[in-house]
Parts: C-alpha cells; structure tokens; sequence
C-alpha cells in the first residue's frame, strides 16, 4: 500500500500587507516605499560626503594642531601651530615657541597666525604678537602641502633662521575624522542594512522595511543585524514546525481512513467419509 497518493502539498502561508487592495495595489505601496526609503538613503549618504569634503581634503589635512621645532639664531626652538585652514584657501591660527631640552633658555611666547595654503604651497605668515619676549621677532614659515601629517619647509628670514619641522597631532581635527570613519562606515553599512532587510523579507513572506534595517545596522552594526534577522528566522521555524506537524496529522487521519484492499485467502474444506 502507497501512502504518498494520500498526502497534501505543504501549504505555504501568505500573509495580506495591511492596506492592500489587490495584488496590483500591494505591489504600488511597496514600490513607493522602498522609493521613499531609497531617497532618504541618498539624502543621508551625501550629507555625510557634504560635510566630510565640505572643507576639501588638504584643508581638512591642514586644520589642527602641529608640534615640532625651529631653527634660528637662538637655536633649536620648540613650535606649536593651531591652524585652521579655509576653503578660500587661507589660514588663520595662533603660533607658540617655546623652549626644548636640547636648548632650555629659549623663552616663551605666542602670536596670531595668518597665510595660504593650495595644492602645492603652505604660507604660514605670523600676524602680531600676542606674548612677546623682549628683543624677539617674528618669523614665517613656508613648505609644500602636508605628507603624512608631516609639514617641513624653510623659516624666512634665511638669513638668521633654516628649516622648521611639525607633526599634526591626531586629537587637532578630531570631529573631521570621526565623520570620515561614519562616512566609510555607511558605505559598508547601507548594503549590509539592505541585505538583511532582504532576508528578512523573504523569511517572513512580508515587503522589506529598507529604512528600518538600513538605520538599525547603521546605527548598532552586527546586533543591529540580529535584530532583524533573528525574529524573522524564528517565525519562519514556527510556521515550518506547525506545518509539518499538521501535515503529519492529516497524513495518519487518512491512512487511518483506507479501506483494506488485500485479498482474503481460504482454505478448502476437506470432508471424510467412512
């Protein structure tokens, strides 16, 4: 006897999307959402770029604090320039010097910083003083464009003075690169967001929520991606247990219901006469 002749196809269990009006309907609102969501998405991404390049990368470069020393006619000097450069391609800032153990009866002082900068040319021009000690005044430095967070050129006057030498330090500029590391972030987490928003979908037979996905992942990385795969992936267990469960009932109900078909074998009757 073959059993599999009375057993159903597994039912698969489509959910109706809230305020569908037939399937060309459904189909509409899903459409229009995953435009909307697909708009903010691209609004958001070139913000970030706006804001990241909005300064233009040798001015984002040039903007924070650099240390280092100068030589001039007093020797080895420590130097401190916070500079702030702009996207008209000037510099703003304060300048300090100070003394440095190589040579420790340098004094100290302080004065605003003016200048240039472009592609390949930085000017930084001293302003006026703003700490001056008797007898000093004041120099100017110029190079070429920063190289690795490296900036080193000549101290004009060169007739009393040589080369200068100043490294960015890393907290100067900090808020630019934690936007350029949430700018590089988004572009691995905008798709990963997408793709889990996919699976879940297909998982829970329901249209993506893109924006919602996109956002958790953006905003909490991987345990944003267990949060929207993990309660789909459950549910979909659910219904797979519940159905299979159901269709091993239904299976024993009719095998339960099949009339006997094998044939029933007698024996003659063998009869004695005396």
């Amino acid at each position: 006897m073959r059993v599999s002749r009375y057993l159903t196809p597994v039912r698969i269990r489509v959910r109706r999307v809230s305020g569908c009006n037939g399937e060309l309907g459904c189909r509409s609102i899903v459409k229009r959402k995953i435009a909307v969501a697909v708009a903010v998405i691209v609004a958001i991404v070139i913000a970030t770029a706006i804001a990241c390049s909005g300064s233009s990368a040798p001015a984002l470069a040039l903007t924070g604090t650099w240390t280092g020393t100068y030589t001039c006619s007093q020797g080895l000097t420590g130097v401190r320039l916070v500079l702030q450069a702009n996207k008209n391609g000037t510099l703003t800032g304060t300048g300090y010097f100070y003394a440095v153990p190589a040579n420790p009866g340098v004094p100290s002082g302080s004065y605003t910083v003016t200048g240039s900068w472009s592609g390949t040319k930085t000017n930084v021009n001293a302003g006026h003083w703003l700490k001056q000690p008797a007898g000093w005044e004041l120099e100017n430095f110029t190079a070429g464009p920063p190289v690795n967070g490296h900036l080193s050129g000549k101290v004009v006057p060169a007739s009393a003075c040589t080369t200068f030498t100043v490294t960015k330090e890393l907290g100067g500029n900090i808020m630019g690169y934690i936007i350029l590391a949430f700018f590089v972030w988004c572009l691995f987490a905008v798709p990963a967001g997408w793709l889990m928003g996919y699976v879940e979908s297909k998982l829970s037979n329901e249209p993506i929520r893109l924006m919602r996905s996109i956002l958790l992942v953006v905003f909490l990385g991987w345990l944003g991606g267990l949060i929207i795969v993990v309660p789909a992936l459950l549910e979909y267990l659910r219904v797979i247990r519940e159905d299979i469960h159901v269709q091993a009932a239904y299976a024993c109900q009719q095998m339960s219901q099949v009339p006997s078909t094998s044939p029933v074998h007698t024996s003659p009757v063998h009869t004695v006469t005396t």
